[in-house]
């Protein structure tokens, strides 16, 4: 088995973001979960204000600062533009995932099969 690197992670991420989608990839870069929920707040978060502000490079720094994840990921905040790549942790029930969520100080987390994010209060 090829050994998956913070650059292989990172550049994955990258061309989510650049292509406009958000998205999730483990860090072996193997499948992922389809039900369940994202929660980011696992490490420290790395935020761009835009798209365009986004550096691979930078980004492959962060992976490999946040190594003891299981997952990564990318989206932006429809509300104010800003990127966030987070360490994210996965959860299959609601209740729980929200709690997490809230304890971590996220500002929303992701509903896997429905494909849709759930904003905190």
């Amino acid at each position: 088995m090829e050994t998956v690197t913070a650059y292989d992670i990172a550049t994955d991420l990258f061309y989510m973001v650049k292509d406009g989608i958000g998205g999730t990839v483990a860090d072996d870069l193997s499948a992922l979960p389809v039900t369940g929920y994202w929660i980011g707040g696992e490490g420290s978060a790395l935020v761009y204000d835009s798209v365009d502000a986004v550096d691979r490079g930078e980004v492959g720094w962060w992976v490999g600062n946040n190594a003891h994840a299981s997952y990564y990921g990318v989206w932006v905040d429809q509300e104010d533009g800003k990127v966030y790549f987070d360490a994210v942790t996965h959860m299959y029930n609601l209740g729980p995932a929200m709690d997490l969520g809230a304890v971590r100080g996220e500002k929303a987390i992701w509903e896997i099969h429905n494909n849709k994010e759930i904003r905190l209060p």
